[in-house]
């Protein structure tokens, strides 16, 4: 498995060396990103951009990135029990007795859905990126 992924850098570094001028290196690194084993391989062009700085590319391997986007959230249906509603009255007499004002139902209730943020595991493809 680790010969398997090795391959990749040493053959993009080998294409790469012929076109390396020769004041121009390519640096080839293996490393630890966070939990995952990385490669890293440099390009440094030997001619200046008019600041004193050499011009240098690092390539950052494919992975994956916890990012936090919003996600829509469909709205639920819930059924709820109402209990029934009661009261007391008074006959004639003054005598209590309980009577029923409604009935006991079940009611559906609706929420409506609503953005959330989540954290999302999202693919980075491999890419350049200038230093």
């Amino acid at each position: 498995m680790f010969a398997k992924n090795l391959a990749l850098p040493f053959l993009l570094a080998a294409a790469l060396a012929p076109a390396a001028r020769a004041n121009s290196d390519i640096e080839l690194r293996f490393g630890q990103r966070t939990n995952h084993a990385g490669i890293e391989i440099r390009l440094f062009g030997g001619h200046e951009h008019g600041h004193g700085h050499e011009h240098a590319r690092t390539w950052v391997p494919a992975h994956y990135e916890t990012q936090l986007q919003k996600v829509w959230v469909d709205g639920v249906e819930q059924k709820v029990w109402v209990a029934p509603v009661y009261d007391w009255r008074y006959d004639p007499c003054g005598r209590p007795y309980k009577v029923q004002l409604e009935v006991g139902h079940w009611k559906t209730i609706c929420q409506p859905g609503h953005f959330e943020s989540r954290r999302v595991q999202v693919w980075v493809c491999g890419h350049w990126q200038d230093c």
